[in-house]
């Protein structure tokens, strides 16, 4: 007895929660964070190695093609490493665009320049679609993944 009257009232509460606010109700603004914004952890990638991280090609490479990119939907073996190059988030965001917030401008980050085919697909219901070129940022200390995106051809 004591089961079913805890169920319902779960549900009970369950259907209050679930119903919509009402049309005369206005919406209120979220709060932005208070504060300096914090640094991006990203996904653990490269390995760092007694003298530092290797952002070469040869490490890229073999990391995507362990682990593919995060959302591409393609084979990693499709996506070709170009180039790599360490330099700094002012310098990464002027090639390539990105938004790099809580970076400082002099951090340095590793920019790998991908080939080859990269699918990505969108909220439902969009369909995937591919694309010949696009970027990895890495964090040049830690070595993990901080972003990636396409390019245009």
């Amino acid at each position: 007895m004591r089961i079913r009257a805890l169920t319902v009232s779960l549900a009970l509460s369950a259907v209050a929660l679930a119903t919509p606010a009402r049309a005369d109700e206005t919406p209120k603004a979220l709060e932005p964070p208070a504060g300096e914004p914090s640094r991006v952890a990203g996904l653990p990638a490269l390995t760092v190695h007694p003298g530092g991280v290797i952002l070469d090609v040869k490490e890229v490479g073999a990391y995507i093609q362990a682990h593919n990119l995060p959302r591409n939907l393609g084979a990693a073996k499709d996506v070709k490493v170009l180039s790599v190059e360490r330099l700094v988030v002012a310098e990464a965001r002027e090639r390539v665009g990105i938004d790099t917030t809580g970076f400082k401008d002099d951090e340095p980050v590793g920019l790998a320049l991908l080939g080859g085919t990269l699918v990505f697909g969108g909220p439902p219901p969009s369909q995937p679609v591919t694309f010949a070129h696009g970027y990895a940022v890495f964090d040049a200390i830690t070595g993990n993944l901080l972003m990636l995106g396409t390019l245009p051809d």
